[in-house]
C-alpha cells in the first residue's frame, strides 16, 4: 500500500519537526516547508493528499497560500487543507475573523494554535480517509 504525502509549512522550524514526527508516526511521508512560495514549489513539483499550514510566515502567509493552491487546475487545487493560527478568532478588516475568512477561502479545517496533538491527529487521519474514499 502506497504511503500517503503530507506537506506541512510553518516557519518555525520546532513546530513543523513536531508535526513531522506525529505524521511520521501515523505512517505518512511528510515533507516541510518553512512558507507558501516554498510549499507552492513543493506542491507544483510533487503530489500531496494533505496540505497543512500556518498563517503567520514570511515570504508568503499561509492564507495567501490557500487562496493560490484553490485557483489552481487538477489534484493540486483540490487538495485537503488543515489551517493553523493562534489568531484565527481575531477580526479582520471586513468584520469576519480569521476563521471565517480561511474557510471560505478553501481550507477544509481550522486548527488554533497551541495545536491540541489528539484533535490534530484525528483531524489529519479523517482527511487521509477522504482522500483515499
Amino acid at each position: 500500500m502506497k504511503k500517503k504525502k503530507v506537506l506541512v509549512v510553518d516557519d518555525e522550524e520546532s513546530i513543523r519537526e513536531m508535526l513531522g514526527r506525529a505524521l511520521d508516526y501515523l505512517g505518512v511521508d511528510v515533507a516541510l516547508a518553512k512558507n507558501g512560495a516554498e510549499a507552492l514549489a513543493c506542491l507544483e513539483a510533487n503530489p500531496f493528499e494533505l496540505l497543512i499550514t500556518d498563517n503567520k510566515m514570511p515570504v508568503m502567509i499561509g492564507l495567501d497560500l490557500i487562496q493560490l493552491v484553490r485557483s489552481l487546475e487538477g489534484d493540486i487545487g483540490a487538495i485537503p487543507i488543515i489551517f493553523m493560527s493562534g489568531d484565527a478568532e481575531d477580526v479582520l478588516p471586513g468584520g469576519r475573523t480569521l476563521r471565517e475568512v480561511a474557510l471560505s477561502s478553501g481550507a477544509n479545517i481550522v486548527l488554533d494554535k497551541p495545536l491540541d496533538m489528539e484533535s490534530f491527529l484525528i483531524k489529519v487521519l479523517g482527511l487521509l480517509k477522504l482522500r483515499c474514499g
